[in-house]
């Protein structure tokens, strides 16, 4: 169904957010980060740019402007260097579509950012052998605190370490979680977001 997928707000609303989280920002990190931002719209698009590292909670905002029927490229470490970010677009007007593109030394990968937050996720796909870094980030884009219970499933077992749930994530938030260190030397791995508060990204 097309409620799954991450669209546009309608030209006739007030405003729409766009959630990105699971980049980093900086030339020497894992998935440096670009948030691709165009405007399919025959108006102006105002808003703001709302970027925060993993473990800070003081977020970098800057005015955002995204003139009719163009895009934008705005990299991450230009606003904030940081190993893992999370980032907000929020506009008013015009009708935006927001994606993330990351780029890192075993290539380039493009995926839309999120139009909502959701109390759980499933991620099929994840990898922890010698050749791979499985880094999770998740994100609380609102302004009360969120709690997660983490599971990772890998072809023999399911694993929910004690440290991982209720796992606290701060108001505008991000928490980066080193799945590697976790679940080690597996081909797969599937993971299981319960937030058992709030909602997150």
């Amino acid at each position: 169904p097309a409620t799954l997928l991450p669209v546009a707000a309608p030209a006739d609303s007030l405003d729409g957010s766009w959630f990105c989280a699971g980049q980093s920002a900086g030339d020497d990190t894992p998935a440096d980060g670009t948030l691709v931002v165009a405007n399919v719209g025959d108006t102006t698009a105002t808003g703001t740019l709302e970027v925060v590292a993993a473990g800070d909670e003081e977020p970098v905002v800057e005015p955002l402007e995204v003139p009719a029927l163009t895009t934008q490229r705005i990299r991450l470490a230009d606003v904030l260097a940081a190993d893992w970010v999370a980032a907000q677009v929020q506009v008013e007007g015009g009708t935006v579509v927001v994606e993330h593109e990351v780029v890192g030394e075993h290539g380039r990968d493009v995926a839309p950012c999120q139009s909502r937050a959701s109390g759980s996720w499933m991620l099929p796909g994840g990898s922890s052998t010698r050749d791979a870094a499985f880094t999770l980030a998740i994100y609380n884009p609102y302004a009360g605190e969120a709690r997660v219970d983490l599971a990772f499933t890998t072809e023999d077992s399911v694993r929910e370490p004690p440290d991982l749930q209720g796992l606290a994530v701060a108001p505008g938030g991000v928490v980066a979680v080193d799945v590697s260190n976790v679940v080690t030397e597996r081909a797969v791995i599937s993971t299981t977001v319960v937030a058992t508060r709030g909602q997150v990204v």
